[in-house]
């Protein structure tokens, strides 16, 4: 007999960015009717901080509590819409390095969190909003940084693909404003605005799973545990058929308005499973399940899923003095609430009872002769 029980904390973080043109961007020089853009500097550079109100909390495998440090956080800088600036402006296109180069002024830059700093990867580089101020900016960011294979930059949007296993921490993040020319150079010249930062708002895009054991009582609503559980341990947790991928949408042209946290990550068709580890990637230690019905042990470190309405739980108990070893699925299932929701962390608290052998008894009766047998004349 397994049961559930829930409790919820929330896991949030923001940082902040004030200040862009791509060092890089290309100049095109067009004919008397067509703009001139002009590379170069607006002496408004992106610096990069982070608030102290909430937290992202992650390392290289897990969730963990705690204002840690991120060594590969991706940053975009893209272009949300047209200004009243200046005229001439081309359509918005992202990736059109050719014709108009200031759509994009930050293409998956890395940046490196340490405590309540954040700077980029490469401390050389510098980047800065166009003079041009044709358009106003976004902010978009996400972890864990990937490239090559695993980012797609096409028709005006950016999509990661993970590889999950249940050890996976997706965070994602956007910086916007509707004040006006929020943001561009124009937006930080103005009075009031030379020290604002803009907002980039970190959240985790999955549900944390937690893991504790406790012994139950050897009767239904009795205070004691069998004696039998002093020999019982949990072996290994799952979390069974869940995907094997997942798509994170960090920034959509089409979607700019309703793209968020509760809509920015999609799992795969393939389905696995999700072990229980430790938080440095290691299987979970053979746990004992205790003998005292007012103590929950932990187990493992946690388990990140895509949200759904429920999940299924394989649990591996064993008897370590016989080896034997019994497996339960039982599928978790929220009460008052449709979905498990990102950003939150469920404690699972697993129930254990002492295994009962299957016995049966059988009694065989005897033949009876019945009252109406057939007959047959020949």
């Amino acid at each position: 007999m397994n049961k559930y029980v829930y409790a919820l904390t929330v896991a949030a973080s923001v940082l902040m960015l004030p200040g862009c043109s791509n060092e890089d961007g290309m100049g095109l020089e067009g004919g008397n009717d067509l703009p001139v853009y002009v590379a170069g500097d607006s002496e408004v550079e992106i610096l990069l901080g982070s608030k102290t109100e909430s937290s992202v909390t992650v390392d290289k495998r897990a969730a963990l509590e705690g204002n840690s440090d991120i060594e590969d956080l991706g940053v975009f800088c893209l272009a949300r819409e047209k200004q009243d600036i200046n005229e001439g402006a081309y359509d918005i296109n992202w990736f059109d390095e050719e014709e108009n180069w200031s759509g994009c002024l930050m293409q998956n830059v890395k940046a490196v969190k340490t405590g309540n700093n954040v700077a980029w990867a490469n401390p050389s580089k510098h980047y800065y909003y166009p003079i041009s101020q044709f358009y106003r900016y976004d902010f978009f960011g996400y972890y864990p940084y990937v490239e090559g294979g695993n980012i797609s930059m096409t028709d005006n949007r950016v999509r990661v693909t993970y590889a999950l296993d249940g050890t996976t921490d997706v965070i994602w993040g956007r910086a916007t404003s509707d004040e006006p020319h929020a943001y561009s150079a124009a937006y930080f010249r103005q009075p009031g605005n030379e020290g604002k930062y803009p907002l980039l708002d970190l959240k985790h895009v999955l549900v944390r799973l937690k893991f504790q054991v406790k012994p139950g009582a050897r009767v239904e609503g009795g205070d004691e545990v069998a004696s039998a559980m002093e020999d019982y341990a949990v072996a290994k947790v799952q979390v069974v058929n869940v995907p094997a991928t997942g798509i994170l949408t960090v920034a959509d042209f089409s979607r700019m308005d309703e793209i968020d946290e509760t809509n920015c990550f999609t799992g795969g068709y393939e389905l696995t499973d999700y072990t229980l580890r430790k938080a440095d990637g290691t299987p979970m230690d053979t746990t004992m399940v205790g003998m005292d019905m007012d103590v929950e042990t932990p187990l493992g470190e946690s388990v990140m899923v895509i949200p759904a309405r429920e999940y299924v739980i394989r649990v591996h108990l064993v008897n370590v003095e016989t080896g034997d070893v019994f497996i339960t699925e039982h599928p978790l299932k929220l009460t008052n609430s449709s979905l498990f929701q990102q950003g939150y962390t469920y404690t699972v608290t697993i129930t254990a009872h002492e295994p009962k052998e299957i016995q049966l008894q059988a009694n065989l009766n005897g033949w009876i002769d019945a009252d109406d047998s057939p007959s047959v004349d020949l």
